[in-house]
């Protein structure tokens, strides 16, 4: 997931995963948490959620692997 392209799926614009956590705070112990940046801000969903509004962007085809 670091470093993958994915595009919200309401508004279209573009965003690259740079990391998960954990969210520790009170009653969010635990919780999975997704880092993604874009236009030099950085930005945290929880990750369920993250993945319900961002959908991964497909490689485009010169970029695919051919085995």
């Amino acid at each position: 997931m670091n470093n993958s392209i994915f595009i919200h799926r309401k508004t279209g614009n573009k965003y690259v995963v740079i990391g998960e956590c954990l969210n520790y705070t009170n009653a969010q112990d635990g919780q999975e948490m997704v880092i993604y940046f874009r236009n030099g801000r950085t930005f945290v969903r929880e990750k369920a959620e993250f993945l319900e509004k961002f959908v991964q962007e497909e490689p485009r085809s010169e970029e695919r692997r051919v085995g």
